[in-house]
């Protein structure tokens, strides 16, 4: 007969705390909805079974092929509501990470919030293959997880305290095509708008932008307080900045968020010069008629690319740490 199955015996099939596996298979918060499920068909198929197991999961058979049998990488989103596995920008990111995973029969296991619980209470760490970080994790957490020696892979983010692998877009050679393809329309007069300091991704796009139309011998006298807009009083900002200065021809945005919310703002105010001015986006998350040029990131592959890195990191555990940059496609608008 065989024996009853504990949520110890999930626990350490997937390299979870029993605290972890409990919370999940009671509904309670504390783990993200792709492990809650992951945990509840694993407990299904092990033949676990409890009156509080909230997600309909389907039967299963039970073979040794229901579940892979390749590992389980830890993959961490910040603690921050718009860098999710639901965001326009994250989301493909997710995706891609997902699948390459699952090609290779390994197991996802999703955290967005550490600050609360540490590591040792989520996780078994000698069941854990590797992990992939996505955003802008805190130092805090990422030197926990370094505490476990895993594998580690960080996507569009870098931490001067931690030495590892990083995937990122090549945000300085997609900036300077981009200024340099307005330049090549007619245009001279650029300000640069975003929070630079906000992510890695976005200093990259402002040292580029500076650079470029420095190299380009324009004349640059950048409004600093459009370096470290603030959007809850973004408005009021805008307001205070262009009733001293005049509008630019082109709002070189950090991303297109910024270029939508910066139109909606400028176009509330009645500002002046408006109609002349263009806007400059990047990432390709928004549609909108003003943004004359973006960049197309390609979100799925920079996912991908940070799986291959990891497998080859874990079969290269001595090797240096290495920087992979995945070209933007540039795109202008008539």
């Amino acid at each position: 007969m065989r024996s009853k199955i504990t949520i110890q015996n999930i626990a350490d099939h997937l390299g979870l705390s029993k605290y972890a596996v409990s919370r999940a298979l009671s509904g309670k918060s504390g783990v993200s909805p792709q492990t809650r499920d992951l945990i509840i068909q694993t407990a299904e198929h092990m033949g676990y079974r409890t009156a509080s197991m909230r997600t309909p999961v389907p039967a299963r058979p039970a073979t040794d092929q229901a579940l892979p049998a390749g590992g389980t990488v830890l993959v961490l989103f910040p603690n921050l509501r718009h860098q999710n596995d639901e965001s326009p920008y994250w989301g493909p990111l997710f995706e891609g990470l997902s699948a390459a995973l699952q090609a290779k029969s390994i197991r996802v296991l999703t955290l967005t919030d550490v600050s609360g619980d540490s590591l040792d209470s989520l996780l078994h760490p000698k069941a854990i293959t590797g992990v992939i970080t996505i955003g802008n994790i805190s130092t805090s957490a990422l030197r926990e997880v370094q505490r476990f020696h895993l594998p580690l892979v960080m996507v569009d983010h870098v931490d001067p305290h931690i030495s590892c692998d990083h995937i990122f877009t090549d945000n300085w050679s997609a900036m300077e095509t981009l200024v340099r393809g307005m330049t090549e329309r007619g245009y001279t007069s650029f300000q640069f708008i975003g929070f630079s300091s906000e992510a890695q991704s976005y200093r990259e796009r402002w040292l580029s932008f500076r650079t470029t139309v420095e190299e380009l011998g324009l004349k640059q006298e950048q409004i600093p307080e459009l370096l470290s807009a603030d959007l809850s009083s973004f408005p009021q900002l805008l307001e205070e900045v262009f009733r001293q200065h005049e509008l630019p021809e082109v709002l070189v945005c950090v991303n297109d968020f910024y270029a939508a919310y910066t139109l909606d703002a400028l176009r509330s105010l009645s500002m002046e010069g408006l109609e002349e001015c263009v806007f400059t986006g990047f990432d390709q998350t928004h549609a909108f008629p003003a943004l004359k040029a973006t960049v197309r990131v390609d979100q799925e592959t920079l996912g991908q690319r940070a799986v291959d890195q990891l497998l080859w990191r874990i079969q290269h555990p001595a090797a240096q740490p290495e920087k992979r940059l995945i070209q933007g496609q540039v795109i202008f608008r008539s």
